[in-house]
């Protein structure tokens, strides 16, 4: 067993020197190295506001240096056997299991989900590294012998480049690690951009990678700001030759438009509103806990998370329970053992010279619509293939023959894991019928949450990742209820002792909840559930299907018809059958799809592989055969 990493003070990521905070270093060919900035902003803890680390403004020379260093090794990397990068990842894998309890903590202390969910976070990326051990395979080509005459035809899977990622601040391990691992691992090399606001844990994983034997400048990992300009010079650069991103909308789109006009190829995976339909026959208790579970889970900062729930019949008999389920709820520091949620978490001009680089062929984003479509744009301008996954606001359906107490819990835990922070968090639940028969368990069970720092055992939730998060949240929370949605439960004012100061919310569900109302047509991406009516499954698919965004829909139902009819119809990449967070793992592609993705080519799965490969056909002639009259005629398999 690999030995773990030592502690966070002495980690050859962060400066060396009395400074205290200590200085994020940046890895640029294979070194970790001061950055020459003159400006720093904080990396704070969001259960405590203390400043745990500093990141520099990196310059513009420190960029192109990094994507200098991949363009350089790449080469070398792409020539060395399919066989030693797939050795080099299960090296990797190991390294990471021996290590997850440190970087749990380290995404705990910078970005406040609890521990548990902290330990879920690197373990589902660890699992896209584990797919990457077998690229061998995943890598084959085609070919056909004799295809005409003496003629043999195949083809070829190539890597593309330098390729770039840029990642958002709610899975700090996770991201990352659905980029560069499927990338490096094809024969590309990288450009990594963790976020900001929680560095520490890509860091970590990078130096990790170096130890595994990943050659120097194979991975490069940068953590820029101001993000604008950055994301246009990764979108821009003629090296990098594509982009993955996950975010916002905003910026997925700007990245994918920007990015594509350039001919990169790219992914953004962006923002969501999920919904889950409710329909009267859900099995009650299972469905009132993954309502909770998903809307309020990472304090709602998943693009994953439940945002609104849809009652078949009206909300009303299901409200009583969620109250009291979402106000049993614990608010925390992601550090409490009890902690159900921790913090939310909390500028720009980054991302520009990752678009721009000549030397990036890739980009890869997860975060905003703002922030991905902003990278989408500049880098696919450029010709770089982009990938932005941005924002969601995921839905579930609850039929009245649901099973009703596995259908509370899924509520429960897919809407306020994670307090919320998930692109896949349930944050709409649609009750055909009304949500009043569930609303009781539903508080209850959600009050019943724990609320603490990340790092107690027995928190369900932390904090979010900053004041601003918080206060976005609660303003969307006051505006529901100011246009005539019932506030169930209230956890914008939660306290947690000892965390006086956290950006803590605790378990929030809102019912009678219109489409036109801002907290619906916003993702929340925090630990606050919506609970819609609908009159019938048809009614609750259309009211999924007129939200703009596309990551996740589930539905809970005891019927086969029904759930047949649901798959069908409704618009969602990523549909759950009695499963209200339908994140697929690593071997099938994560697809979100409408506002929520752009890009032709998903994350991970067979679509990562061949979106940081490229094919090449060769067709080749061996024979023997009499000198010939020479024929300017067009070649065909005929004799």
């Amino acid at each position: 067993m690999a030995a773990p990493l030592s502690t966070a003070a002495a980690a050859s990521w962060l400066s060396d020197s009395a400074s205290s905070p200590p200085r994020v270093r940046l890895l640029i060919g294979g070194e970790f190295v001061e950055s020459r900035a003159d400006e720093h902003v904080d990396v704070t803890n969001p259960a405590t506001q203390e400043v745990v680390s500093r990141i520099p403004l990196t310059t513009a020379d420190e960029f192109r240096a990094a994507v200098d260093a991949a363009r350089t090794a790449f080469p070398g990397w792409r020539n060395t056997p399919v066989t030693t990068r797939q050795r080099i990842m299960l090296k990797y894998q190991e390294l990471i299991r021996a290590n997850m309890d440190k970087l749990a903590e380290n995404i705990t202390t910078e970005q406040g989900k609890t521990l548990k969910d902290a330990w879920g976070d690197v373990f589902r990326g660890l699992e896209v590294v584990e797919h990457a051990c077998g690229m061998g395979t995943l890598q084959m080509g085609e070919y056909v012998s004799n295809v005409s005459n003496g003629i043999d035809t195949f083809s070829i899977r190539e890597p593309l480049g330098v390729c770039a990622g840029i990642c958002p601040f709610n899975f700090p391990a996770m991201i990352p690690l659905w980029m560069f691992p499927i990338a490096v691992t094809c024969g590309n090399t990288f450009v990594l951009k963790p976020s900001e606001k929680d560095p520490g844990a890509a860091m970590m994983l990078a130096e990790l990678a170096m130890e595994a034997g990943l050659p120097k400048g194979v991975l490069n990992n940068c953590s820029w700001y101001p993000c604008t300009d950055v994301v246009n010079n990764i979108c821009d650069d003629e090296d990098i030759k594509a982009v993955s991103f996950v975010g916002s909308n905003i910026a997925g789109m700007h990245i994918y438009s920007r990015a594509s006009a350039k001919g990169k190829r790219v992914q953004s995976n962006m923002g969501a509103k999920n919904h889950a339909i409710i329909l009267p026959d859900a099995d009650r208790d299972a469905t009132l806990n993954a309502l909770i579970a998903a809307g309020f889970g990472a304090a709602g900062q998943r693009c994953m998370a439940l945002s609104t729930a849809v009652f078949v019949g009206g909300s009303e008999p299901w409200e009583d329970e969620l109250v009291k389920r979402a106000s049993s709820l614990v608010v925390n520091s992601g550090m409490a053992s009890d902690a159900d949620l921790g913090p939310v978490i909390s500028k720009q001009d980054v991302v520009n010279n990752i678009c721009d680089d000549e030397d990036i062929k890739a980009v890869s984003f997860v975060g905003s619509n703002i922030a991905g479509m902003h990278i989408y744009s500049r880098a696919s301008a450029k010709g770089k293939r982009v990938q932005s996954n941005m924002g969601a606001k995921n839905h579930a359906i609850i039929l009245p023959d649901a099973d009703r107490d596995a259908t509370l819990n899924a509520l429960i835990a897919a809407g306020f894991g994670a307090a919320g922070q998930r692109c896949m968090a349930l944050s709409t639940a649609v009750f055909v019928g009304g949500s009043e028969p569930w609303e009781d368990e539903l508080v209850k069970r959600a009050s019943s949450l724990v609320v603490n720092s990340g790092m107690a055992s027995d928190a369900d939730l932390g904090p979010v990742i900053s004041k601003q998060a918080k206060e976005r949240i609660c303003k969307l929370i006051q505006s529901g209820a100011d246009n005539g949605a019932r506030v169930l439960l209230d956890g914008r004012d939660i306290v947690v002792p000892n965390f006086e100061n956290g950006n803590f919310v605790g378990p929030t569900l809102l019912a009678d909840v219109k489409s036109e109302m801002e907290c619906y047509k916003e993702e929340i991406f925090g630990p606050v559930l919506l609970l819609m009516k609908a009159e019938s499954l048809d009614d609750a698919i259309q009211i999924v299907n007129r939200n703009k965004y596309g990551n996740g829909a589930s539905i809970f139902t005891t019927s086969g018809v029904s759930a047949r009819k649901f798959q069908t119809d409704i618009e969602a990449g990523q549909v759950g059958i009695n499963v209200p967070i339908p994140v697929p793992l690593p071997f099938f592609s994560f697809t979100g799809s409408k506002a929520s993705f752009a890009g032709d080519l998903n994350f991970y799965g067979k679509a990562g592989v061949q979106f940081f490969t490229q094919i090449k056909t060769v067709t080749q002639q061996w024979k023997e055969s009499p000198a010939q009259r020479v024929s300017l005629s067009m070649p065909t398999s005929q004799k």
